[in-house]
């Protein structure tokens, strides 16, 4: 399968760093022609090129 929107919900939660910086580039991949929808509470690598937003105080912010 190959959804056109793929949901990730902490993908990276309790991994080691190298796991880490695997699923993040896998994800970053597969963005580059679908929509990758990520809920973490991690910060998001600063090489990987994705729109991120952040709840604060009840408020949508966007980071970059």
């Amino acid at each position: 399968m190959s959804p056109d929107v793929l949901i990730c919900d902490e993908p990276t939660n309790n991994l080691d760093p190298l796991s880490r910086d695997v699923i993040w580039n896998l994800l970053s991949e597969y963005a580059k022609d679908k929509i990758v929808l990520v809920i973490s509470h991690e910060n998001v690598p600063q090489d990987i090129d994705f729109w991120c937003y952040k709840l604060e105080d009840g408020k949508v912010k966007k980071v970059k």
